[in-house]
């Protein structure tokens, strides 16, 4: 009976040292797995960056043009109406 008893223990310390060991392995791949992953996290974050940079450009691009477009439309009336004026003044100096 106390040589099961101590085959017993023995066993049962053998699996503490064991499940230990594996416990440390496990823990080591996993650190090392995660410092291999990190870079490519990294990538992907700065790939999303820069692509939400492209868009915010293009928008900024796409409201540039259309303020520039407006701008010009602008000057066009103001050049128009200053024609007219100076059209009237005409005008209106050859009636009096």
């Amino acid at each position: 009976m106390d040589e099961i008893k101590t085959e017993l223990e023995t066993l049962i310390r053998h699996t503490v040292e064991h499940s230990a060991s594996l416990r440390k392995r496990v823990t080591s791949h996993f650190k090392t797995r995660k410092k291999k992953e990190e870079p490519w996290r990294e990538v992907a974050r700065l790939r999303d960056e820069i692509a939400a940079l492209r868009q915010i450009s293009e928008t900024q691009q796409r409201q540039l043009s259309e303020l520039e477009s407006t701008s010009h439309a602008t000057k066009q009336q103001q050049q128009q109406l200053q024609a007219g004026k100076a059209m009237d003044t005409e005008v209106y100096n050859k009636l009096m």
